[in-house]
């Protein structure tokens, strides 16, 4: 999460001192738009390490916009402990 806000804070910079027009803003979304499809697989992950067994379609819910709200809960819930049916617990010692 700190390489996120700071490379999202770094493009930001960068973006004022090249473009000194504010509503130019190029490198804040190419960092933005990197970023989303490992966020996203980080969600997915943390969902399937739940005790409740949720699967990545649960992401879905956050388009209610309410939904949101459990996404948040679960992201704080801890994870299983040992394997469930999505693999080994990533966290176990061996």
């Amino acid at each position: 999460m700190a390489f996120v806000v700071f490379l999202t804070g770094a493009a930001g910079n960068i973006d004022r001192m090249i473009f000194e027009n504010a509503a130019t803003n190029v490198f804040g979304p190419l960092v933005s738009l990197a970023l989303l499809l490992p966020g996203l697989a980080v969600a997915v992950r943390r969902l399937h390490d739940l005790d409740l067994d949720r699967t990545g379609q649960c992401m879905l819910i956050a388009f209610t916009g309410v939904g949101i709200i459990p996404l948040l809960i679960w992201d704080c819930m801890k994870g299983t402990d040992g394997p469930n049916r999505f693999g080994p617990n990533p966290l176990a010692h061996t």
